[in-house]
């Protein structure tokens, strides 16, 4: 069946005309409908889901054409990542971001050894995670190892 007889002024045309995905949010949106036929869960697709319609389609990188991604692109999306806020208002931690990120090199990755991307190196080896902030770990409050302590022999 030829979707360009049904569907002629589909934003999807150059892609459906040679088979192949135009941009990295039709490339990334092809991904995510072909997990379905992989041992990847129901919840974990629908997360993937989550983070690509959220975080990818809407956003600048989508419409990059796959021949021409490269770092630059990914660096400056993930600039726009960082902007982001949740639904509390508070902007996106590094760790959510990365977990993003990590999405978005999954996708990337199959592309570029599919030669879509037709660059020597993988441009995701060029990204960097977000740095995290370490904290101080707190095992016990001083109440917590009182009670602790009252209970030990010795």
């Amino acid at each position: 069946m030829d979707l360009r007889r049904w569907f002629p002024q589909t934003r999807l045309r150059k892609a459906l005309a040679d088979g192949r995905p135009e941009s990295f949010g039709d490339f990334a949106q092809h991904w995510l409908e072909q997990l379905s036929g992989t041992n990847i869960g129901a919840a974990t697709r629908e997360q993937y889901a989550y983070i690509f319609g959220a975080h990818v389609f809407s956003s600048s990188l989508a419409k990059i054409p796959l021949s021409e991604l490269n770092a630059g692109h990914i660096k400056l999306w993930l600039g726009e990542l960082r902007t982001k806020k949740t639904r509390s208002g508070d902007p996106l931690e590094p760790n959510t971001v990365n977990k993003i990120l990590a999405r978005v090199r999954t996708v990337v990755t199959e592309a570029w050894k599919s030669g879509e991307i037709p660059r020597p190196v993988n441009p995701t080896e060029l990204v960097e995670n977000l740095p995290m902030e370490g904290r101080e770990p707190e095992p016990f409050v001083p109440e917590e190892l009182l009670a602790l302590f009252s209970v030990c022999e010795g």
